[in-house]
């Protein structure tokens, strides 16, 4: 991805199979709805960005490894965002996210661990009952 690039379009890389790895630079401020859906291949996302608005299915059944996000710059994470995100291990969710929608986190089986800063409600979360942890 271009450093230039500000936005991430809807349907960007939707169904992109052979998609193994992205890194979203500093510049990138939004992913569109489902701009990483259905990436079946996608094991590596090097994010360096500045993402205020992760939308709807963004990256939703997406592989993403053994992947652990950190959001901190992120305020809104819409409704199923990261459903069904199977390997999706880890999340941390700085006091910048001052809106996650319903069933963000559905689905995502392999989640053992939702970090969330101390300023923000751990109520978010009770739409993932598959999570083990959290604080």
């Amino acid at each position: 991805i271009p450093s230039s690039l500000i936005t991430i379009g809807d349907c960007a890389f939707y169904q992109c199979k052979s998609l193994t790895k992205i890194s979203i630079p500093p510049t990138v401020t939004y992913i569109g709805q489902s701009a990483f859906c259905f990436c079946s291949s996608l094991y590596e996302l090097v994010k360096e960005s500045s993402i205020t608005i992760i939308k709807c299915s963004s990256f939703y059944s997406a592989v993403i490894k053994g992947s652990s996000f950190q959001f901190h710059s992120v305020a809104t994470i819409e409704v199923v965002a990261f459903c069904h995100c199977s390997s999706l291990r880890q999340i941390k969710i700085s006091h910048s996210v001052n809106s996650i929608d319903p069933y963000v986190f559905d689905g995502c089986s392999s989640l053992a661990e939702i970090k969330i800063h101390s300023l923000i409600s751990k109520d978010i979360i009770k739409q993932n009952p598959e999570t083990k942890n959290y604080y």
